[in-house]
């Protein structure tokens, strides 16, 4: 796996910093995947510790106690395991433990397809998920409906639409790589109707033939495929829900809430057939390939899952986590059917699909094989050409460009080589599907490869394969173009491109936390708590999706002192008298302008009268700091922003407690401290009632 593509996961994606620890947990089946990440993470000169297990065998099912511990006391996990570890308590257990442990989660990820699917514009794809995320939020029902047959609807009034961005730089985020989808839990029990399966399902793969699911009252009653059957009553069973929990905790159904006690009990402890989540692909660059952690993120699909959804803020634990991803989805959200356009958002193709690669047909007759045409074809080829048996994978013949291109002489290739010794161990698991699909009759294809040189240089190519059966013997007849140049070249122009695309992106991501402030001091007005008013004002300016600042403390003038009320991602507390010559205190008495003093940002917030009640004290992302200083008209836009912020947050403020000291005038007089008449007519109503 590239550099770059390590980089970008542990640094853009979990915004690792100096000194933070690093954990990988994985098992026998992608331990060479893990030790590609192991070894990327090393080269950056960050410690990392791998920690390898025995398989699972469903998704959702428990680590092992000394992993559950070991991801409780790091500050990233890469979860790199064959089943999902996503929906289990150790994951649960560690994002919300003290050390607020962030975890990315990649279960059966394969790593060349995973340099695509994170080589995406994140703030476009956040901004789509949002728009989707807004649109469920405000609805009570879902509909969806296939040409395949699926006719499901579900009730989801009161449940938070999930965004999986892909950037969990948050204490305690959590998230899939690659990432792109949204998701909610529906309401336990409302689900009702059929759904047809026909894209790939987790523990399956690609699917040949759709699975057809009926529900009721949110369980599935009937499953027409007898491998999602066998997997289910497998993950159902006594022992496997055991493995799942610590020794003393109590089962599901003991240890869940009333509600979901209520519904199994009527379910007959079916939880594993609960209708769990229901999702919507949002990454531009995923397709629908047997890979369920790429397939449900592709666009123009929808995915449900059965089993546990207690992660997606749900109320059902169960002893797995199993989705299926539907293809061509018509939804409907209170009876309205959400269009295409705002379904596949602005960067998908026509179709709502983005093809990486379109089989190329290959066609030479069969009795050209071994004629002195084909022999003189496939001899002065500029392109590496070759021949190999299906079965075992052998080379039979290759040309003299594969050979300058492996590096190998012909005679130690023929015969003697497998496929498996010119190819990295990154794309392993990619060879071996491209053979399982040879397998079941897929003729041709093209894809993007890697090739293994004789000196140990990894060289990227492009295929084209075709199966041919030859005097009863099943061969792939290849082809490979070299492109290392014009990758190299890509990759300098695609930086360059990302370069300028994400100072763009900056800006209009400026533009929309403009567009944002009224949506944001609105919803403070409804809160009547001071306490719980400084908390959401804090975690709303550190919210990536609000103002997206690192850090926030809020000061307060308390009599003669300045306070801090309340702090997010910061860590100083101070009580500051007002008339010492205290920075701060300079800056409340307005004897000096806000204060910015490299990445923080301190500010006087105002109430009525322009009397200042406070401080407010904001540590900026750097890189947006670093953009906005060299765009005069960006940094103006930015500081009327939190300027307009700061000063709805002093009026908001001023108006809760003015309307809490007109609650407590409405019942005492002033002068002496005791109740009037008004809350003596209601103490004595409630006292006559009782």
């Amino acid at each position: 796996m590239k550099k770059e593509t390590i980089e970008l996961i542990l640094k853009k994606c979990l915004g690792h910093k100096n000194n933070e620890t690093v954990l990988i947990v994985t098992d026998e089946l992608f331990r060479m995947v893990a030790r590609q990440f192991y070894e990327g993470i090393t080269a950056l000169g960050v410690e990392v510790t791998i920690i390898c297990m025995t398989p699972r065998g469903v998704n959702g099912e428990e680590p092992p106690a000394v992993v559950a511990r070991a991801m409780k006391e790091t500050d990233i996990a890469f979860l790199i395991t064959a089943k999902s570890l996503s929906h289990t308590q150790a994951r649960r257990s560690a994002s919300q433990s003290d050390r607020r442990v962030r975890i990315a989660s990649l279960p059966g990820v394969d790593p060349f397809r995973l340099e695509k699917l994170l080589h995406i514009d994140y703030d476009e794809m956040i901004k789509h998920g949002r728009r989707l995320a807004r649109l469920f939020q405000q609805a009570k029902k879902v509909e969806i409906k296939t040409e395949a047959g699926t006719n499901l609807s579900m009730e989801i009034n009161g449940r938070i639409p999930l965004i999986d961005s892909g950037i969990l730089d948050q204490p305690g985020s959590f998230g899939n790589l690659p990432a792109g989808e949204v998701y909610l839990a529906p309401v336990e029990g409302t689900a009702q109707g059929i759904v047809v399966i026909d894209g790939s399902m987790s523990g399956i793969g690609k699917l040949e033939q759709p699975i057809k699911i009926k529900i009721k009252n949110g369980f599935a009653t009937e499953i027409s495929s007898p491998e999602l059957r066998k997997i289910l009553q497998s993950a159902s069973r006594p022992n496997v829900t055991s493995r799942r929990r610590p020794s003393g905790r109590a089962s599901p159904k003991a240890g869940g809430s009333p509600k979901q006690t209520e519904l199994l009990a009527a379910n007959g402890d079916r939880s594993a057939y609960n209708l769990a989540e229901l999702g919507i692909g949002i990454n531009p660059q995923a397709e629908v390939v047997g890979n369920i952690l790429e397939d449900e993120k592709a666009i123009n699909t929808v995915h449900i899952a059965l089993g546990d959804n207690l992660s997606l803020g749900g109320l059902v634990k169960a002893p797995c986590h199993l989705d299926g991803v539907i293809t061509n989805p018509v939804i409907k959200l209170d009876g309205r059917i959400l269009s295409s356009n705002i379904l596949q958002g602005n960067f998908s193709r026509p179709g709502g699909m983005v093809s990486l690669s379109q089989p190329l047909p290959v066609s030479i007759p069969l009795n050209y094989i071994g004629t002195e045409l084909y022999q003189t074809l496939f001899n002065n080829s500029n392109d590496p050409q070759y021949v190999v048996d299906l079965k075992t994978q052998v080379f039979l013949e290759v040309n003299q460009a594969f050979v300058d291109l492996s590096g190998y002489q012909h005679d130690e290739i023929i015969g003697k080589m497998k496929t498996t010794d010119l190819t990295p161990p990154a794309v392993h698991a990619l060879l071996q599907t491209k053979v399982a699909a040879r397998s079941k009759d897929s003729e041709s294809d093209r894809y993007e490869f890697s090739v293994l040189s004789k000196s140990g240089q990894v060289k990227p190519v492009e295929i084209s394969v075709h199966k041919l059966t030859v005097s009863g013997r099943e061969i792939i007849l290849g082809s490979m173009r070299d492109f290392s140049e014009r990758a190299a070249l890509e990759k300098v122009l695609r930086d360059k491109i990302i370069e300028v695309a994400k100072a763009s992106n900056r800006v209009m991501t400026l533009t929309e936390k403009i567009k944002n402030v009224p949506l944001f001091t609105s919803s403070l007005l409804e809160i009547k708590n001071e306490e719980e008013l400084l908390r959401r004002i804090c975690e709303m300016i550190c919210d990536r999706q609000g103002i997206g600042c690192l850090g926030v403390s809020l000061y307060l003038v308390r009599g003669d002192y300045l306070e801090t009320c309340y702090n997010y991602a910061c860590s100083s507390t101070q009580k500051i008298r007002l008339g010492k010559d205290h920075p701060f205190a300079r800056i409340l008495r307005g004897e000096t302008p806000p204060r910015e003093n490299g990445n923080e940002l301190i500010m006087p917030i105002k109430g009525r009268d322009n009397k200042p009640i406070g401080l407010i004290h904001l540590k900026l992302d750097p890189k947006e700091k670093e953009l906005i200083d060299d765009n005069p008209t960006a940094k103006k836009g930015y500081q009327d922003v939190l300027r307009t912020l700061v000063n709805s947050i002093g009026l908001i403020i001023e108006n809760l407690r003015l309307n809490q000291k007109l609650q407590i005038q409405s019942v005492m007089d002033e002068l002496t401290g005791v109740y009037n008449r008004r809350h003596f007519e209601t103490v004595l109503n409630d006292e006559f009632k009782r």
